[in-house]
């Protein structure tokens, strides 16, 4: 078994034997426009098979694809140690490198730097948006989980590393016929202290009427969320919405980035 070797911020490699199936991807041509990102790459040279993880947009969840995997108008025609290549039907191939690119114009063009992002790794690199595992871990390649108990040590090891240079601790329990990986984020204290305090100060920019019904509308969300029930939850919406109307533009700013860890005042 060849040794789990890490390259660049979000890249590693591991010899195994497999084969890996091409997987589509079918995006509505409107997303095509959003942004495509490199978040990890798995190098296969025992069966000269990659697979790469890419993303369309935030909201996208991503996916494993392989060499002729096809995302949206694109092909995936290579994959190589820190890019992806893809391409069209018109013969158009563009690189997708680990800062990510932008499809436009029936083309992709390399998204410009707006600002210098903290050092890979480091505690407010793995706080940040430009972790692509701020808030979620990636999942384990299916090619790496199935030949898990083949992995030396070692190799598990650096697997183990590669999570927690990107804020997760990695569990992992397998045995012959199972396998389970559990995720914990290193910083979930420190999360919850910036969340703590910008609810904090969100509270104390309130009158004493509003945040009686802010602390009401909380409370009323608990209790909708726990029944279920649409009535409920439509009525409490339009309390929501009430509320929201009658902050300030400052205090209507803050109240949407409360629980958001990667944005402080």
């Amino acid at each position: 078994m060849g040794r789990v070797t890490l390259i660049r911020q979000i890249t590693f490699f591991v010899c195994l034997a497999v084969t890996v199936t091409a997987e589509v991807v079918r995006l509505p041509s409107a997303e095509l426009r959003h942004k495509v990102s490199l978040h990890g790459i798995v190098l296969l040279p025992a069966s000269k098979d990659r697979i790469a993880f890419l993303r369309i947009g935030e909201g996208d969840p991503g996916s494993w694809l392989r060499v002729g995997s096809v995302l949206g108008t694109f092909r995936v025609a290579e994959i190589q140690r820190d890019m992806v290549v893809l391409s069209n039907s018109s013969g158009e191939r563009e690189e997708i490198m680990l800062s990510g690119s932008t499809i436009g114009d029936s083309r992709l063009e390399t998204s410009p730097a707006q600002v210098i992002p903290p050092s890979a790794y480091s505690p407010e690199w793995i706080n940040s948006r430009a972790n692509p595992m701020v808030f979620r871990a990636l999942p384990i390649p299916r090619e790496i989980s199935e030949r898990w108990g083949q992995l030396s040590a070692k190799d598990r090891a650096e697997v183990a590393s590669w999570y927690q240079k990107h804020g997760w601790n990695l569990e992992v329990e397998a045995g012959e016929g199972y396998f389970s990986a559990r995720f914990s984020n290193q910083y979930t204290e420190e999360r919850k202290v910036i969340v703590a305090a910008k609810l904090e100060k969100f509270r104390a920019s309130l009158t004493d009427t509003q945040r009686e019904e802010y602390e009401n509308l909380r409370q009323a969300s608990v209790v909708v969320n726990s029944r279920g029930s649409d009535v409920d939850a439509v009525e409490l919406a339009q309390r929501w919405q009430r509320f929201r109307n009658g902050l300030k533009p400052a205090q209507g700013s803050a109240i949407l980035t409360i629980s958001d860890f990667t944005r402080r005042d």
